[in-house]
Parts: C-alpha cells; structure tokens; sequence
C-alpha cells in the first residue's frame, strides 16, 4: 500500500487523565484504512505524530502487513496532510 494522503480526525478527550481518542485514515490510490487509536498525548511530539504513530503500530499488527512490513510505503506529502487536525 503506497500512501498518497493521511488525515486524523474525530478527536476526543476521553477521560480526566487526558487520554485522547483519534481516527488515523490512510488513503491511497485503490484504497483507504481507517484505525481508531485512544493514547496519551505525549508531550515531547505533537497530538498528531503520536496518533500516528499508534495507527502505524496498529497496522504493523494486521496480518496483511505484519508478514510483509515493506508493503506499507508513504508518498512525501502523505505526513503533512491532514483534514481536521489541530495539534
């Protein structure tokens, strides 16, 4: 999967503890995969890397990824889009 365009949206404080809820979707020519994540924000990275981060985590544990890591590629302007995403 060769991905063209990432956005998050759907964010959510979830608790008083300051657990954040997202949507990471990656889009790409044919397809497009959407992964709920529920973190905490971590604060030496931006909202937005470290929801990213946790939808790449979550699709390396998918098998159609997990048996072959480098099925996932990303185009250069895949992480710097974004729809709805305040960091």
């Amino acid at each position: 999967m060769h991905i063209l365009q990432t956005e998050v949206s759907h964010l959510l404080r979830t608790d008083c503890r300051g657990r954040k809820l997202g949507v990471v979707t990656f889009h790409s020519h044919s397809q497009s995969i959407s992964v709920e994540c529920n973190v905490d924000h971590a604060p030496t990275t931006t909202l937005r890397e470290y929801l990213m981060d946790e939808a790449l985590r979550q699709l390396g544990r998918m098998p159609e990824f997990r048996l072959n890591p480098r099925k996932i590629t990303f185009a250069p302007q895949a992480w710097a889009t974004s729809a709805s995403m305040a960091a």
